[in-house]
């Protein structure tokens, strides 16, 4: 069973290396070069960045549920929402997360134009650290640097202006159960700096409550963390709600209400 999955893996991997190295960078590279031929302004470059980011999202998702054999079941508010703004709140597992975060903003928004909140290591990774660095990500050190407030601010101000979503995982990491603390037994307990900042930046934006919920338990097993889920069922269950001045009881209870969700589907 390990080997198949392995063997699985790695075709899903390479799946996703062959079309990136040989259609996608190329294609971003190419958007960078004639926006900059042809002066196109800020705006027009992100949209087009973030087209070529929910592109390449999409078809991730698709190549890697195919090969891995995983199911995804998603339990949505009514679509299509209002335009925005919105912050968008989930727990996180690992890699595989931003794929079904763009998979939820299309089918709730009709488009998935996302900037987030990411460790500074992400900008160095090739290709898609250039295309988060153009869409203005905000990029945290995580060891309490000020500069962390500054690049959430200016992350949360761009999506707001752009007409863009800003996406954040409170845990600040993916889902290790030696980390548990606090009473949560499926989730990691939230830090609300990030999100209090992002809501000052983008005031009047409501939140899109994301729980990603995998079945039988496969933690820290999405795709790119090391062990991949060869035939898991995964559900997203959104929400969308209004975020009250006292941001730290809010993110407490939502936190609640996530580890319930998925505790139940376990």
């Amino acid at each position: 069973m390990a080997l198949t999955r392995y063997v699985r893996a790695s075709a899903a991997l390479l799946a996703l290396a062959l079309p990136f190295v040989l259609v996608a960078g190329p294609a971003l590279y190419a958007i960078v070069l004639w926006d900059r031929a042809a002066g196109a302004d800020g705006l027009t470059h992100r949209r087009r960045v973030a087209k070529w980011q929910a592109v390449c999202g999409e078809i991730a998702l698709f190549l890697v549920k195919g090969i891995m054999g995983i199911r995804v079941a998603y339990d949505l508010p009514e679509a299509p929402l209002p335009e925005g703004p919105y912050v968008v709140v989930s727990n996180h597992f690992g890699g595989f997360d931003g794929f079904l975060v763009v998979r939820v903003l299309g089918k709730l928004l009709g488009r998935a134009d996302i900037r987030a909140v990411g460790k500074q290591e992400v900008r160095k990774w090739p290709v898609v650290g250039r295309a988060w660095t153009d869409l203005r990500w905000g990029f945290v050190a995580r060891n309490h640097d000020p500069k962390d407030h500054r690049a959430v601010e200016r992350c949360g101000e761009s999506a707001l202006a752009d007409g863009a979503c800003a996406l954040i995982f409170p845990e600040g990491t993916i889902f290790d159960p030696d980390k548990r603390k606090d009473g949560y037994v499926r989730v990691l307990a939230p830090k609300s700096g990030g999100l209090k900042t992002l809501c000052r930046a983008m005031p009047g934006s409501r939140a899109l409550c994301v729980t990603i919920a995998w079945a039988h338990g496969r933690y820290g097993e999405s795709f790119l963390e090391g062990i991949i889920p060869f035939g898991a069922s995964v559900r997203v269950i959104v929400r969308v709600a209004d975020v009250p001045e006292d941001v730290d009881a809010w993110l407490r209870d939502e936190w609640r209400r996530k580890d319930a969700l998925i505790d139940a589907g376990n």
